[in-house]
C-alpha cells in the first residue's frame, strides 16, 4: 500500500493492525523541509511584531561663524544688553509748590495754542514792584531727590505792554547742612533763553522772578527737574 508515493506496510497482530511507515531518505527530507519552512515562518512573524527602536536623529551640522555672530560664539546664548537707567524727570507745572501757588497764572489765551509756549509751561506773574513786592518766589520741595533743574525762559508782554521791559529769573537751591542750616546758591537768566541749575542734594528749589513791567508774565517752558 502506498500514500502519496510513500509505501506503507500493514502489520497484523493480536490487538489489531498497525501501519509501519518506512523512514527512508525521501521521508526524512520531506519532514526536515516542512520543519524548516515552519521555523522560517515563525522567525519572520516574530521579527515583524518585535518593537522597533526609534531612529536616531541626525547630528546637526556644526555652526560656523557668520556676519551677525554674537560675542558669545557658536552654541552660547548671547548676553542681553541692559539699557542704562534713566533718572525720573518731572515737570514743575505738574507739581504742587510748597509756597507761591497763588503767584502762578494760566497761560494767556493768545498763546495757549502755540506749541512753543504751551510745552509744559510754568507761568509766574510779575511783582507789582511796590514796597514788599519786588520779587515773586515759587518754592518746590525736593528732599535731595534730583540733580538738575532746567527750563526755557520766555516773557509774555500784553498787547499794550512794554515789549522791551526786562525780566530776571533766578533758580535758587537750598541745601541742608549737617547742623540743620540751609545754604543757598543761585543761577540767573535774564530775558529769554535756557536756564539750568545743579540741584544735587538740594532740599528746596525756588523759582524767583523780578520784572521791570508789573503787567508782564514770565513763562518757563519745559520747566523740569530730573
Amino acid at each position: 500500500m502506498t500514500v502519496q508515493n510513500v509505501p506503507l506496510e500493514l502489520i497484523s497482530h493480536p490487538d489489531g493492525i498497525s501501519v509501519k511507515i518506512p523512514w527512508d531518505v525521501s521521508v526524512r527530507s520531506a519532514v526536515i523541509g516542512a520543519v524548516a519552512a515552519v521555523l522560517s515562518l515563525i522567525v519572520a512573524v516574530a521579527a515583524w511584531q518585535w518593537p522597533r527602536s526609534p531612529a536616531t536623529p541626525p547630528t546637526p551640522p556644526a555652526t560656523g561663524g557668520s556676519a551677525t555672530g554674537t560675542a558669545g560664539g557658536p552654541g552660547r546664548t548671547p548676553a542681553t544688553a541692559t539699557a542704562p537707567a534713566t533718572r525720573d524727570s518731572r515737570y514743575l507745572a505738574d507739581l504742587a509748590p510748597e509756597s507761591g501757588a497763588d503767584l502762578i497764572a494760566p497761560l494767556p489765551r493768545p498763546i495757549s495754542e502755540d506749541p512753543t509756549w504751551a510745552a509744559h509751561p510754568l507761568v509766574v506773574r510779575c511783582p507789582s514792584n511796590q514796597t514788599g513786592d519786588e520779587r515773586h518766589d515759587v518754592v518746590y520741595q525736593l528732599r535731595g531727590r534730583y540733580v538738575e533743574a532746567a527750563a526755557e525762559v520766555r516773557t509774555y508782554h500784553p498787547p499794550k505792554g512794554d515789549a522791551e521791559a526786562a525780566v530776571v529769573v533766578t533758580m535758587v537751591t537750598s541745601t541742608r547742612e549737617r547742623d540743620g542750616t540751609l545754604t543757598t546758591a543761585d543761577v540767573t537768566a535774564s530775558g529769554q533763553g535756557p536756564l539750568a541749575a545743579a540741584i544735587d542734594g538740594a532740599e528746596k528749589l525756588t523759582v524767583r522772578v523780578r520784572c521791570e513791567d508789573p503787567g508782564d508774565l514770565v513763562v518757563l517752558t519745559e520747566a523740569r527737574i530730573s
